[in-house]
């Protein structure tokens, strides 16, 4: 019975539980790093370009990385891992002439006048400005 359990750690201070935990959740998988460091080497050796790099060493992460059931049908079925009760919205506060934005659609374009100077979607930030 005693060798059943040996796994079996009692911890007693709140930030060791933390501790380990954050631990045992990051730690380091030695297949994987093989694989990869493998796959950078087979990249590097046949000069491949930047983009079927990223390919296939990223074919390789997931590939090569240990799962359990959940995650796989999470990813699989893109399910969220998370649910938050809150939503956020990101506002973009730059100076108006430093701000990125959103071009209106094609078709609207075609439409346009070639000197219009309207091309952009109407943002959050302008709805208030108004």
């Amino acid at each position: 019975m005693g060798s059943k359990y040996r796994c079996v750690k009692y911890i007693l201070d709140p930030y060791s539980i933390v501790a380990y935990c954050t631990f045992y959740l990051t730690k380091v998988n030695k297949y994987v790093t093989q694989k990869m460091q493998s796959m950078l080497k087979k990249c590097k050796h046949e000069q491949y370009e930047a983009f079927k790099q990223i390919k296939k060493l990223g074919n390789t992460f997931l590939n090569a990385q240990q799962m359990s059931i959940q995650q796989a049908m999470h990813i699989s079925l893109s399910i969220p891992f998370y649910h938050s009760t809150r939503s956020f919205q990101f506002i973009n506060t730059c100076n108006e002439h430093e701000r990125t934005f959103v071009l209106l659609p094609q078709k609207i374009l075609r439409n346009s006048t070639p000197t219009s100077t309207n091309i952009q979607c109407k943002s959050l930030v302008y709805k208030y400005k108004e």
